[in-house]
């Protein structure tokens, strides 16, 4: 049994090589903020020649489908997830909750994002949350001591239909998009986590994207809805307070 789970651990690590990026060591290097100044809009033509490899990925995003992709030939997954609390009350987390904070944990971790012509990391204090638009370098634990980066965009954040939707980069391995959707339920809200995903190996897309990415995404989930609940039971005690 030992034998087999080695050999699958050594087929998985072949198989989830992105080229995006390559492995990344296990410590976490600090990546220091270049842009996030008043000199960067007086002098645009000067930091160019500064932009690290990183960020001319995420500057030069190209997404490796849009509304027009035919997705048939596309793996396809969904998680349900049921929180206890209404529409209004999750959207606003998921929305306002910044990057730091729902890629943060034993598995993933928010390294780099660019939006709005400036680049930020997951270092700064005054991160902003959520925009639609900006493009996302994420790092994800495959096993101990081995990583991986990749690099999506949301490119749709619609408050009227309660829909988050992220696009996977032209260069990941992986293409394809996530759609993450919330339906009111009376006073509980279910949300509908999708993903079409597609790759040059079949057998990496079959037993290998779903395992990992599952173990991903309810890391991001539960992130988000812990601090919706330890929010609520501020928010409660200062209401009896007030009583």
């Amino acid at each position: 049994m030992n034998k087999i789970k080695f050999v699958f651990t050594l087929l998985a690590l072949f198989h989830f090589k992105f080229n995006y990026s390559e492995t990344v060591p296990n410590s976490d290097e600090k990546v220091t903020p270049i842009y996030n100044n008043s000199t960067f809009h007086k002098n645009k033509e000067v930091v160019k020649s500064n932009y690290t490899a990183k960020e001319k990925k995420l500057k030069n995003f190209k997404p490796s489908v849009n509304d027009e992709t035919l997705l048939e030939s596309f793996g396809f997954h969904e998680k349900q997830y049921v929180v206890n609390f209404p529409i209004d009350m999750v959207w606003d987390a998921y929305e306002t909750t910044k990057p730091n904070e729902c890629w943060a944990g034993r598995l993933t971790k928010y390294k780099q994002s660019y939006a709005n012509s400036l680049f930020h990391d997951f270092q700064e204090e005054n991160h902003p949350s959520f925009i639609e638009g900006s493009v996302y370098l994420i790092r994800l634990k495959v096993i101990p001591f081995v990583k991986i980066n990749v690099v999506f965009q949301l490119n749709k954040l619609d408050r009227s239909k309660k829909v988050f939707e992220l696009t996977y980069g032209i260069d990941n391995t992986s293409h394809g998009k996530q759609t993450i959707q919330f339906i009111a339920d009376g006073e509980k809200t279910i949300i509908k986590h999708s993903s079409y995903f597609k790759s040059k190996s079949a057998f990496r897309d079959k037993h290998f994207y779903i395992k990992y990415h599952v173990k991903y995404i309810d890391e991001f989930h539960a992130n988000i809805q812990n601090k919706l609940i330890d929010q609520s039971s501020i928010n409660n005690s200062i209401e009896r307070v007030a009583i």
